[in-house]
């Protein structure tokens, strides 16, 4: 009962999270799709295809988590890319800078690091994108 109780406090935030989710699993398919292309097919080197991949992966997340995740149709959508794409730059920074360690330090695999830093950043994204990045200023 305690389980069930706590679920329907918290419903709203697990069913966005969910989308934040499914949004963040399509777009990390991009982002992984277009770096294996850049990397393996047109041999760009694995940093600069991860520039590359992030950036189209980035304005896919903007849209879809505005639209679908947030419903975040009010406000200013100017505000709020630029909110977003403080959000997201910060964590693409740390993004290329464990894949470098990853993989030029470490040895790791590189998709491999990918799948692990995606997964690490996710809560960040979706805190700072519920409360700043898709936050519409109530009057």
């Amino acid at each position: 009962m305690l389980s069930f109780s706590l679920f329907e406090k918290n419903k709203e935030f697990i069913f966005r999270f969910s989308k934040f989710l499914v949004i963040g699993g399509s777009a990390l398919l991009v982002d992984i799709a277009l770096y294996y292309v850049f990397t393996r097919e047109l041999h760009i080197s694995y940093l600069l295809s991860r520039v590359y991949s992030l950036s189209v992966a980035i304005f896919w997340n903007f849209y879809l988590n505005r639209i679908w995740t947030f419903t975040a149709r009010g406000g200013s959508l100017i505000a709020q890319f630029w909110r977003f794409l403080t959000v997201i730059g910060i964590t693409s920074l740390a993004n290329l800078l464990f894949m470098h360690i990853g993989v030029s330090v470490l040895g790791f695999h590189d998709i491999g690091v990918i799948l692990f830093v995606s997964v690490l950043l996710t809560l960040v994204n979706f805190t700072a994108h519920s409360f700043w990045s898709y936050a519409i200023k109530q009057a």
